[in-house]
């Protein structure tokens, strides 16, 4: 499923949603007023609150109408109890105050909908949060010190880029090298901060995202642009392990620097790791996307040296 049919889906699950809460609120507020002592004691409520606005504007006392308020008040709760109903039931009770289930504010998205879309758009992507892969659990400390104040290093730039997010001046960053020396631990941890701000995040394999690039190349049907929507639509885009996917003529290079390009155009970030140096990445992929990866305007490559972690049983793989 794609960005926009996750979208549609969640709008018209939004509507439903309204329209029974709606459709309950008018049944409560029916009942309620098929009793004439409500409809009484809801009347005076008014007027009383009404004559309270008054006094209190011109500064006159006010606590006898307070009290008789107060009366009228638990008078019509009373009411209501023995019709099977509380004050908050004659209202419709939306689950986001904000948008009142609509999902949008005004034309702009609430942030409700936005972070349901999320949510689903990481179950697609196959990118699941968990407790255990965060910054908290970022391991820095091993035998290797030279790694361990590159990991150090590394989680201060993460941390940092997070918390300045989207005020960033790299836009496009790879973490390069061998495998188990932490760098999917390290953009799960990112992914996984970024996530807790609310921001749409996908989180693909670079076998997986090749994939997409096949079935984009192969389809001819006119919402094709849906197929590459989560790759250029996410606020921020993770892309593990580029260099074991196999290349595919016309199709891996040219729409890899396609969905670069694109994030480029609207100011959107992407994470990248891959065991490849900058020749072999020139080598495989071109010159067009090693120039991105390598651009020092709006790029950053990170080396991580050293040797598999993992092997000393830690979580940083």
């Amino acid at each position: 499923m794609n960005i926009s049919e996750i979208t549609n889906k969640l709008v018209s699950e939004y509507a439903n949603r309204r329209i029974q809460e709606d459709a309950r609120a008018s049944w409560a507020q029916a009942k309620a007023n098929s009793s004439p002592e409500f409809v009484k004691l809801n009347r005076l409520e008014k007027e009383l609150i009404f004559d309270l606005g008054k006094l209190e504007a011109e500064n006159k006392p006010t606590k006898k109408l307070k009290t008789e308020l107060e009366k009228v008040k638990t008078q019509k709760a009373q009411v209501l109890e023995g019709l099977g109903l509380v004050e908050a039931d004659l209202k419709p009770k939306y689950t986001c105050p904000v948008c009142k289930d609509t999902g949008y504010i005004g034309t702009v998205m609430c942030s409700c909908l936005k972070n349901k879309i999320n949510k689903e758009i990481i179950i697609e992507s196959g990118f699941s949060p968990a407790s255990d892969v965060s910054f908290d659990n970022f391991n820095c400390d091993f035998e290797n010190k030279t790694q361990s104040k590159e990991l150090e290093k590394l989680k201060k730039f993460l941390l940092e880029w997070c918390n300045k997010y989207p005020n960033t001046k790299s836009k496009l960053v790879t973490l390069v090298g061998k495998t188990g020396v932490g760098k999917t631990f390290s953009i799960k941890c990112t992914a996984n901060e970024l996530v807790k701000k609310g921001l749409s995040v996908c989180f693909v394999s670079a076998f997986e995202m090749n994939n997409l690039f096949l079935k984009y190349h192969s389809t001819f049907t006119l919402n094709k642009g849906t197929i590459l929507a989560p790759l250029t639509k996410a606020d921020v885009l993770f892309v593990d392990d580029l260099g074991t996917e196999p290349v595919i003529n016309n199709v891996t290079s040219n729409y890899l620097y396609l969905v670069l390009t694109e994030r480029e155009r609207f100011n959107k970030s992407t994470f990248i790791t891959t065991n490849l140096n900058l020749n072999q990445l020139k080598e495989r992929y071109g010159e067009r996307i090693t120039s991105r990866l390598s651009s020092k305007e709006s790029s950053k490559m990170i080396l991580l040296s050293g040797d598999d972690l993992r092997i000393k049983n830690h979580k940083n793989g």
